[in-house]
C-alpha cells in the first residue's frame, strides 16, 4: 500500500493531467504493477513499441496517484552537461539551472526519462551509475548522493530524497528504432515490464469510447486488420509497429470528419509509407479483405472505392 504524501502548489502543478484516458484491463494490471514497484522504491523500466501507450499509462498512474512528476526525453544527441544543466530565459536573458533530473533527485519526485534507447552510451553509463551507486557527479562540482548522514551539511553535495524514484521508457533494440540495447546493459537494475497492444476486446472496448458515433463493425474490422500488420511486424514481414496509436488515430479522423470517409482517414495514417512498395501492397491486401464488403453496413459517410483501399 502506497503513503502518499502532501504536496505543496508547486509540486501539485508538476502532477500529470491526462485527458480523455480510457483505461482496460491490461492496463490496470500495469498501473497495479507500476504502484507496487514505486512502494518498494525499485526502478522501473517500460519497454514497448512505439504508440502502445507507455507515456499515457505512466501519466494516468501519476496522475491517480498524486505524484510529482519531472521529464527527460533523451536522444543521440543528448550529453553528460545536458543530463545535469538545463538552460532558460528569465527577464530576456539565457540562465542555467538544475535540470529534470537533478531537481527530482533533490526533491523527492518521480523522474521519467523517455526515448533512454536512443541514449549515447556515456549518457547510459551515466545513469547506470545514479541509479547503481546511488551517486553522480556535476559539472559544477556538486554531487548528487544517496549517502548521507543527517548532519552532513556540505554545499556541494545534493542529498537524494528517500523518495526519488525513476521510471524509463525504451523502445525494443534494432531495427526500425536502431537504438541500444538498454536493458542488455542495465536491465538487471530494474523492475521490468514488456509493454504491448491492448488485446482486441479492449481495443475494441477503447475504440467506442473515442469514436461512438462510428459502427461497431467498422472499429472490429480496423482492429482485425490492425492486429494483422502487428502480426507481420513481429515475423518480420513489415518494418514499422502498426500500433495503437494508429489505430486511434483512424478512428479519431472518422468521429471528427465523417465526411471524409474511411479512405481518407486510412491514408491520413498510411500516408508516410507511400514510397515503400512492400510495406503497402501487404496494408492494401489486408484492407481490402477487411472492408470489401463493408458497403453492407448502413452507414452513408464512410464511403468506399469501388478499387482497393489506399
Amino acid at each position: 500500500q502506497m503513503c502518499i504524501r502532501d504536496s505543496t502548489i508547486e509540486e501539485r502543478a508538476l502532477i500529470p493531467h491526462v485527458p480523455n484516458f480510457h483505461p482496460n484491463v491490461r492496463q490496470r494490471q500495469l498501473q497495479a504493477w507500476l504502484a507496487k514497484n514505486i512502494a518498494s522504491k525499485n526502478s522501473i523500466l517500460l519497454v514497448g513499441n512505439q504508440g502502445v501507450g507507455k507515456n499515457k499509462v505512466v501519466d494516468q498512474f501519476l496522475a491517480e496517484t498524486g505524484l510529482p512528476r519531472h521529464y527527460l526525453q533523451l536522444h543521440r544527441d543528448t550529453t553528460v552537461s545536458s543530463l545535469t544543466i538545463s538552460p532558460s530565459v528569465v527577464g530576456g536573458k539565457v540562465t542555467w539551472e538544475d535540470s529534470p533530473l537533478v531537481k527530482a533527485a533533490q526533491l523527492g519526485h518521480v523522474l521519467v526519462v523517455d526515448e533512454i534507447d536512443k541514449a549515447p552510451v556515456e549518457v547510459v553509463h551515466i545513469l547506470k551509475g545514479l541509479i547503481e551507486d546511488r551517486e553522480m557527479k556535476l559539472g559544477d562540482g556538486r554531487k548528487i548522493s544517496g549517502w548521507h548522514d543527517g548532519e552532513d551539511s556540505d554545499a556541494r553535495i545534493i542529498k537524494m530524497h528517500p523518495d526519488f524514484r525513476i521510471i524509463v521508457l525504451a523502445n525494443p533494440p534494432g531495427f526500425p528504432f536502431h537504438g541500444n540495447d538498454f536493458y542488455r546493459e542495465c536491465g538487471d537494475l530494474f523492475a521490468c515490464y514488456v509493454m504491448q497492444n491492448p488485446d482486441a476486446a479492449s481495443q475494441e472496448d477503447l475504440l467506442k469510447k473515442v469514436g461512438p458515433d462510428v459502427p461497431p463493425i467498422v472499429l472490429k474490422r480496423l482492429v482485425q486488420a490492425f492486429g494483422e500488420l502487428s502480426s507481420m511486424f513481429k515475423q518480420g514481414t513489415l518494418s514499422y509497429p502498426f500500433s495503437l496509436r494508429e489505430l486511434i488515430a483512424v478512428v479519431k479522423h472518422l468521429q471528427a470528419f465523417p465526411q471524409d470517409g474511411l479512405l481518407q482517414a486510412v491514408n491520413n495514417v498510411f500516408n508516410f509509407d507511400l514510397l515503400d512498395a512492400n510495406t503497402m501492397s501487404h496494408v492494401r491486401t489486408i484492407l481490402h479483405e477487411k472492408f470489401a464488403n463493408i458497403q453492407a453496413v448502413s452507414y452513408t459517410h464512410l464511403t468506399l472505392p469501388t478499387k482497393r483501399i489506399v
